[in-house]
């Protein structure tokens, strides 16, 4: 829905159904064939990643973020660009990628296993 909102898909009736549905079934579907539109796929709800791990007999420790807020941002490529900016932007998103009234600022997320502490290494 964020997404729709930024790029104001929700402003036709067709998007804007399939985002409705999205919500309501946790599935998505194309009616158009419109390769623009997203495949055919459903969408978990943060809470229901851990259990369906359990369910396989996988170990849930964490669930995060994987893309977090920062898509919102219109100027992400000059704050990544900029040490500084980006050492305050990466701390900021560390903080938000666990927090479960947060997941949902992420078109996306997964379960993982911490392989290390912050803060992330500077990137070139």
């Amino acid at each position: 829905m964020l997404e729709g909102l930024r790029g104001c898909h929700l402003e036709d009736s067709v998007s804007a159904t399939m985002t409705a549905d999205h919500r309501r079934n946790g599935q998505d579907h194309n009616p158009t064939h419109d390769p623009i539109c997203f495949t055919t796929a459903y969408f978990h709800q943060p809470e229901e990643l851990a259990t369906e791990c359990e369910s396989v007999g996988l170990t849930h420790e964490v669930t995060v973020a994987v893309e977090g807020p920062g898509w919102l941002l219109p100027d992400l490529e000059a704050r990544l660009a900029e040490e500084r900016r980006r050492s305050v932007l990466l701390e900021a998103l560390a903080a938000l990628e666990t927090e479960p009234t947060r997941l949902g600022m992420s078109a996306h997320r997964s379960n993982a296993k911490p392989a290390r502490a912050w803060p992330l290494p500077s990137h070139p």
